[in-house]
């Protein structure tokens, strides 16, 4: 009983200060604005810097942001005949050949539907 008592206290105790420091750091801080973030942004498949072998017939996503350092590039792959979802992540990789990682996704069955 008396433990947890004493864990309660320093739980407030420790919250208040907490939001007393708070209240101190934000209303004197002078530290710079952070910078907005980047985020990736859709483009024409053709207009990739790295590229993806890709089996004809699918439909393609290209997501970039040449501002990261890894990835830069994020492909979709869609074979929606097979039920198949491939994607890539790519960027810069040591020489000239890119770094890529690949994933494959296959639909094992539909989802609430009997078939």
């Amino acid at each position: 009983m008396t433990t947890s008592s004493v864990r309660l206290t320093t739980a407030r105790s420790s919250s208040s200060s907490r939001s007393s420091h708070r209240a101190r750091d934000t209303s004197t801080s002078s530290s710079p604005a952070k910078p907005p973030r980047r985020s990736f942004e859709p483009i024409d498949p053709s207009a990739a810097r790295f590229s993806v072998d890709t089996p004809r017939g699918a439909t393609i996503w290209v997501w970039a942001n040449y501002e990261h350092d890894f990835p830069q590039e994020i492909h979709y792959a869609l074979f929606a005949d097979e039920g198949r979802l491939e994607a890539a992540i790519v960027g810069p990789g040591e020489g000239e050949a890119p770094s890529v990682m690949t994933w494959s996704f296959t639909r094992s069955a539909s989802c609430g539907v009997d078939s």
